[in-house]
């Protein structure tokens, strides 16, 4: 998996509401807004490259999850909060999962990596990391070899119109390419890229809206001025 990896938002639909998620509190889409299990594979076999990555949200909640992880002839990344068992997945996919840890207390910890364990004995491979957790816990994750990730910092606002650059590919749950997640989780059309060519530049007029998954501001900034 490299940035040019497209990413393929199934849902932003979450089965959690963390305090620290862009998404997490003002989810502004539903499963009216999403492509089908069979419509997603369609999109997915008109996306560049070999390898496909599945996200959200929480990309299990797609109803045709499991239809298009099946089906896909792509080598697939899946990231979850794994914060419930997938007692009925199959085996023998090309999957690796990326499983975050979310958990606030020693018990919901425990649970997680239940169903951690409970996938990497279908022998998945998998690659476990935090995205924020109480510090007492993180020697906990520490000592199971869970990467605990690096607080993300926000992007410094910036004034007037900004020629952003970002190059990875975001496939939103409507199928459409936005430019970056934070236009898409507001369904700001203004980030809809009607194309899948290489253009990885937006005249954007609100760059102090940037959310921690878009990477930091001088990774995203191009030139800025005001017009």
């Amino acid at each position: 998996m490299n940035a040019a990896t497209p990413r393929c938002y199934l849902s932003l639909r979450c089965d959690l509401a963390c305090w620290y998620c862009s998404n997490g509190h003002d989810i502004r889409w539903d499963k009216a807004d999403e492509l089908t299990g069979a419509q997603w594979l369609k999109r997915i076999a008109e996306l560049p490259g070999d390898e496909i990555v599945f996200t959200g949200g929480e990309p299990t909640l797609h109803a045709g999850f499991l239809e298009i992880v099946t089906h896909c002839p792509k080598r697939m990344w899946v990231y979850s909060n794994f914060a419930k068992p997938l007692w009925k997945f199959p085996v023998g996919l090309d999957i690796h999962w990326r499983a975050s840890c979310h958990a606030q207390s020693e018990e919901e910890l425990g649970q997680w990596l239940e169903n951690v364990a409970a996938m990497h004995a279908r022998k998945y491979p998998m690659t476990l990391t935090t995205v924020y957790c109480p510090p007492p816990l993180l020697p906990l994750l520490q000592a199971r070899g869970v990467t605990v990730d690096e607080p993300q910092p926000r992007p410094v606002p910036i004034a007037g119109r900004t020629v952003c650059v970002f190059p990875r590919r975001l496939i939103g749950p409507d199928g459409r390419r936005w430019h970056c997640a934070s236009k898409m989780v507001v369904k700001d059309e203004t980030g809809v890229v009607g194309h899948d060519g290489p253009d990885d530049t937006l005249l954007c007029d609100d760059a102090t809206a940037c959310v921690a998954c878009d990477g930091l501001s001088v990774e995203r900034v191009k030139s800025n001025g005001h017009g």
